[in-house]
C-alpha cells in the first residue's frame, strides 16, 4: 500500500510526463496527436484519483491525529511567501493547495499573514494537553472582537414559604459580569530553512513542537498565576477569595510518611468543602498540582502499606481529575500550620472548571527570513546569515470566573 509521500512522488512523475507531451506539441506548433491526447487524459484521471486519496487522508486522518499539523502547514506556507523561499512555497502549493490558497487570500496590506481561523484553531488543540487549565475542560469561548462580556449571577434570588393570604415578598437576583479582554502572548521561534524545505512528515512534527512549546509554558503560567497587571491575565491563584485560601499542615516527621495521610486527606477535603459550602455545583471539578506534589501523593502509603490515593494511577485524586504543571512553584517561602518557615513550599489549586471561562482570539502568525532575533544568551542573531526563518506567533486569550468561590487554594504545601 502506498503511503502519502509515495503518492505525492507518483503525482509529480505523472505531471512531468503529461507536461512533456504538451511541451513537445507546443514546440512543434501542433495539437496533441490522438494517442498523446488519450495518454494525457489517462494521466489526468490518475492525478485526480491521487488528489482525492490525499484529500481524504488529510481530512480524515489529519496526519495520524497529531494536533497542530494543519497549523504547521500554514507556518511553512507563510515562511515560503514571506521569505520568498520558492522551494517551501512550491512544495506547499503542491502538497496542500487549500492551505496555500487560504493563506494567500489573507495577505494583509502591510504584507503580513494571519492564519485563517479554521487553521488557527488547530494550534489550540495542540496546546490543550500542555496547558493544565485547558486540560481540565474549562468553558472556552471565542473573542472575535478582542473582548467578551458574560453576565453572571453574584447572588441568587431567595424563595421561602408564606402563610395563606400573606403578601409574597419580592426577591431580586444580583448580577455581575465576566469581562474578558484579549491579553497578548507572543513568541518568536527561529526555524531552519533546511528543515522547512524538507517534505518529511517529521519536519512538520519538529516545527509544530517548537512553536507550541514557545506558547504553552507562558500561557500555562499566566492562566494559573497571572496577577492581572501589565496586560496579563488574572490566573486562578488570584481569583480565589481570601475565605478559600487555606494553609497546609506541617509534616508529622522529617519527611512525608503514613502519619501524614489523615492530615493531607483533611486538608484536601477542606478545599472541596469550600466550594460545596458556597453552593458551587461541582460541574467539572479538578486539581492542579506541581509534579513534586503529585509524585509525593502517588507514593504516599498508609500504615497498612497500601497507597493512600491509588486512583492517581488513573489521573484522579479524591474522585476528581488532576493535572500537573511545572508552573505551580515549589520554592515558595511559607509556614505550614504547626511548623516552621520553609523556602520550598508549593500550592494546590482546586476549582470547578465548569465555572472557569477562557476567551480566545484566533492565533496569528507572521514570518520573515530577513530579520534578527535575540537568542537565549542575549546575542542578536541574523536569520538571513543563518539561513533561518523567524516565525512570530501571537496568542490572545484571557481567563475569568463565573463565580470567584469556584476556586480554592491550599498554600504552604511542604511536599
Amino acid at each position: 500500500m502506498e503511503n502519502p509521500t509515495a503518492l505525492e512522488e507518483k503525482r509529480s512523475r505523472l505531471l512531468r510526463t503529461a507536461g512533456q507531451y504538451v511541451d513537445t506539441a507546443l514546440r512543434e506548433g501542433r495539437s496533441l496527436r490522438p494517442g498523446e491526447d488519450a495518454e494525457v487524459t489517462s494521466i489526468e484521471l490518475k492525478i485526480s484519483e491521487i488528489d482525492r486519496t490525499l484529500g481524504r487522508y488529510v481530512s480524515l486522518n489529519r496526519d495520524g491525529g497529531e494536533p497542530g499539523m494543519i497549523f504547521t502547514r500554514c507556518v511553512r506556507a507563510c515562511a515560503g511567501h514571506r521569505s520568498l523561499n520558492a522551494a517551501v512555497h512550491n512544495a506547499t502549493v503542491r502538497r496542500w493547495p487549500d492551505v496555500a490558497r487560504a493563506l494567500s487570500a489573507s495577505i494583509a496590506t502591510a504584507g503580513g499573514f494571519a492564519v485563517p481561523q479554521g487553521y488557527s484553531d488547530d494550534v489550540i488543540a495542540a496546546l490543550r494537553p500542555l496547558v493544565s487549565v485547558r486540560r481540565l475542560n474549562p468553558i472556552v469561548v471565542p473573542m472575535d472582537h478582542g473582548n467578551l462580556y458574560w453576565p453572571r449571577i453574584n447572588t441568587g434570588g431567595s424563595v421561602g414559604y408564606v402563610h395563606e393570604n400573606t403578601v409574597i415578598g419580592a426577591t431580586q437576583e444580583q448580577f455581575g459580569a465576566v469581562n474578558l479582554t484579549a491579553k497578548k502572548a507572543a513568541a518568536i521561534a527561529p526555524i531552519s530553512n533546511t528543515l522547512l524545505r524538507s517534505s518529511s512528515p517529521a519536519a512538520d512534527v519538529i516545527v509544530k513542537a517548537d512553536l507550541v512549546a514557545a506558547l504553552s509554558s507562558t500561557e500555562d503560567y499566566y492562566l494559573l498565576r497571572g496577577d492581572g497587571t501589565n496586560d496579563t491575565p488574572r490566573g486562578l491563584r488570584n481569583w480565589a477569595p481570601a475565605a478559600n485560601v487555606f494553609t497546609a499542615p506541617a509534616l508529622a516527621g522529617a519527611s512525608l510518611g503514613y502519619g501524614d495521610v489523615t492530615s493531607i486527606d483533611l486538608s484536601l477535603s477542606q478545599l472541596e468543602l469550600a466550594l460545596m459550602g458556597a453552593s458551587v455545583k461541582m460541574i467539572r471539578p479538578g486539581w492542579v498540582l506541581s509534579p513534586r506534589t503529585a509524585l509525593a501523593l502517588k507514593s504516599l502509603r498508609t500504615s497498612a502499606g497500601v497507597r493512600a490515593f491509588p486512583e492517581m494511577a488513573d489521573g484522579m485524586l479524591k474522585g476528581y481529575p488532576y493535572a500537573t504543571s511545572t508552573n505551580v512553584p515549589v520554592n515558595l517561602t511559607a509556614t505550614p500550620a504547626g511548623g516552621s518557615q520553609s523556602t520550598s513550599c508549593s500550592e494546590i489549586i482546586f476549582a470547578d472548571f465548569g465555572y472557569v471561562v477562557i476567551g480566545e482570539f484566533p492565533v496569528i502568525i507572521d514570518a520573515s527570513g530577513q530579520g534578527a532575533y535575540t537568542d537565549g544568551t542575549g546575542a542578536v542573531v541574523s536569520a538571513f546569515s543563518q539561513d533561518q526563518t523567524i516565525i512570530r506567533v501571537v496568542l490572545q486569550s484571557d481567563i475569568g470566573m463565573r463565580r470567584d468561590e469556584a476556586v480554592a487554594i491550599l498554600t504552604a504545601v511542604p511536599y
